[in-house]
């Protein structure tokens, strides 16, 4: 069967049934029928298969192959092609074959019964003298088809002679045909010919032409091309930039695509709050993938406003920012979120919850205890918004972070904190069971001391072991110490820092040691509040010297 003339690239789908061989009844074949496709007389196939069973549940025996004529493959422009078809029904082979053939000269689908009447019927109206110089009017020719009746009025004597020319010039059209589809095809004589007339003409007319004609030209072209100035510069900075189109080393496109891979994303905003900004709905990505980085309002209410994005909802769009806007952005804000994850802080986020000495923060944190602990906690927005605290423990499992010191106003799930490390050692943050160890110790020291005795100090000997241990590494003072300190002179001029040890005995030498009075006086001596009383002194004096008890 001819399947017709196809185009490259066309898809060919034929069709196929199988039979029961002694009844001709439709059967299931034993296994799928195979196909093999041939091309013109050669005997190795270009492209073999299988069949596919189609609406199994509705037919029997009904199979098609869809096959692509590509160039791939080896199908060629003007090649005839036979498919074979072998299929097993009961053990027994059956073939069957088709031809078509791609984008032949003369299509064997127009030699049908419809075009021969067509011919006839031509052929039959026609008159000799249209014969002889090859016309059909109406109808295809048809060389081999021609009526009893029309035959009978021919000239028989004549006839030889006349099919013979025929034959003559017939041949010299086609040689002529030929030679000229030879020469008209890409690369031909005739096409050589014509590309050089027509580059012969360009360099005459460019040689010609003025700088004005040119310049006419040119706005000519564009003129097709763009409607305005305005719209080439349009559609030069719409140009999409994509590294197939644009990746000339050094050049403009690639120079901005590069600088668009530091652009993480950007549209307008659907609106803004407080601390927070509603990225475009359009604006898809995974939660928490804005994480860090900044988000800078580039045009719109807000405009040149930047901020650290420390959370992100893909649902609402939601994205909060570590500290409030100064003018909050709306739907005119368009923003952009360009990669900074620069670890300035520790951890930062929005908080679940809060307690007078506590507060829970985000639920991706840090999953190790006391990761944060001796560490600096702010409140950047939301509620409790200015205050920080020194953080004393952290428990990783619960993500609860405890605060030396009470909060102000407690924290809540609005409220947006930030981490920052600390690294100074702190009282608070030592703990509880430490410090009551520290306490202790210190208040066992104190309890075991045992002060010198007046004639220990008037003797100057040194401490006794049960309260002065070398072994601590304590630096022992030796007589010759304390004897230079017991003798140090007191002056103005040697002890005059302010508040020093030496600058008060000096003032109290001065009070007392040159008091001079008639009768008893009683002094008394104040701490530095100018109100608790430290001691009274009853002063004696005859005139010329005095005393004190």
């Amino acid at each position: 069967m001819y399947l017709g003339s196809w185009k490259i690239d066309d898809y060919l789908t034929i069709p196929c049934n199988t039979h029961t061989p002694s009844t001709g009844a439709a059967t299931d074949a034993d296994a799928v029928p195979t196909y093999r496709v041939y091309e013109d007389d050669t005997g190795t196939a270009i492209e073999s298969g299988s069949t596919a069973k189609l609406d199994d549940a509705n037919t029997t025996g009904f199979y098609a192959i869809k096959i692509q004529l590509d160039a791939v493959t080896g199908y060629e422009k003007g090649k005839t092609y036979t498919i074979y078809i072998s299929a097993t029904v009961g053990g027994v082979i059956g073939t069957m074959s088709h031809t078509f053939q791609i984008e032949a000269e003369v299509d064997a689908n127009v030699v049908s019964d419809t075009s021969i009447a067509q011919a006839s019927t031509a052929l039959t109206n026609a008159t000799w003298t249209d014969l002889k110089a090859g016309y059909i009017t109406g109808a295809v020719a048809l060389q081999s088809v021609c009526t009893e009746t029309r035959l009978t009025e021919l000239d028989a004597a004549n006839l030889p002679t006349d099919i013979a020319n025929v034959k003559a010039e017939t041949n010299l059209i086609v040689g002529d045909t030929n030679e000229l589809q030879t020469d008209w095809k890409n690369g031909g004589r005739l096409d050589l010919l014509l590309d050089a007339c027509a580059l012969e003409a360009t360099v005459a007319a460019l040689n010609n032409i003025s700088a004005a004609d040119a310049e006419g030209a040119c706005d000519n072209a564009l003129a097709t091309m763009f409607t305005s100035a305005a719209q080439l510069v349009d559609d030069i900075w719409d140009e999409v930039l994509t590294g197939a189109t644009h990746n000339i080393a050094t050049s403009a496109g690639r120079r901005l695509r590069e600088l668009g891979a530091y652009h993480i994303t950007s549209g307008t905003a659907q609106g803004g709050a407080a601390h927070s900004i509603t990225l475009a709905a359009a604006d898809t990505a995974a939660d928490h993938i804005y994480n860090r980085n900044l988000i800078v309002i580039l045009a719109g209410t807000g405009i040149g406003q930047t901020r650290t994005i420390v959370d992100f909802a893909n649902a609402t769009k939601v994205a909060v920012v570590d500290r409030d806007w100064w003018i909050q952005p709306d739907a005119t804000s368009e923003y952009t979120i360009i990669p900074d994850d620069t670890p300035l802080v520790t951890d930062h986020g929005v908080a679940t919850a809060g307690t007078n000495n506590t507060i829970t923060i985000r639920a991706s944190a840090s999953a190790i205890s006391s990761t944060y602990s001796n560490d600096i906690i702010l409140i950047m927005a939301g509620t409790g918004i200015g205050q920080s605290r020194l953080i004393s423990s952290y428990n990783g499992g619960t993500k609860v972070v405890t605060v030396c010191e009470n909060w102000t106003t407690n924290p809540d799930n609005t409220s947006v904190y930030v981490i920052i490390p600390y690294g100074h050692a702190h009282v608070c943050a030592i703990g509880v069971t430490p410090l009551a160890d520290i306490r202790t110790q210190a208040d066992d020291a104190l309890t075991s001391y045992d002060p010198p005795t007046d004639a220990e100090m008037v003797a100057r000997t040194l401490p006794s072991a049960d309260y002065f241990d070398p072994s601590a590494d304590n630096v022992a003072l030796t007589a010759a110490a304390i004897d230079a300190i017991l003798d140090e002179v007191i002056g103005d001029a040697v002890h005059a820092t302010p508040n020093s040890v030496g600058a008060m005995l000096h003032a109290v030498y001065c009070r007392f040691m040159q008091k001079r009075t008639a009768t008893d006086t009683v002094e008394k001596a104040y701490k530095l509040d100018d109100i608790t009383e430290l001691k009274a002194f009853t002063l004696a004096d005859d005139g010329t010297t005095s005393s004190r008890t």
